[in-house]
């Protein structure tokens, strides 16, 4: 579903009616403010501490989808 294009960049499959379609987003993300960074290393905003990026990922892509789509109509 996630794949990398090794340029700081990520494609994204989701599907619209039921066909396959490529998102490309970057892979800025939100990060916490005034927090530096978690154990872990992440200053992505995450509920248990952890670093899950392919949800933020997702997150964007379909913002991104939505938008273009709106755009269209």
């Amino acid at each position: 579903m996630i794949q990398s294009n090794g340029n700081g960049a990520y494609s994204v499959e989701v599907y619209v009616d039921g066909q396959p379609d490529c998102v490309t987003v970057n892979a800025e993300l939100p990060l916490m403010g005034g927090n530096p960074k978690r154990a872990n290393g992440s200053g992505l905003e995450s509920a248990d501490g952890t670093s899950d990026d392919w949800v933020a990922l997702i997150e964007k892509a379909s913002v991104q989808l939505n938008q273009q789509t709106a755009a269209a109509s």
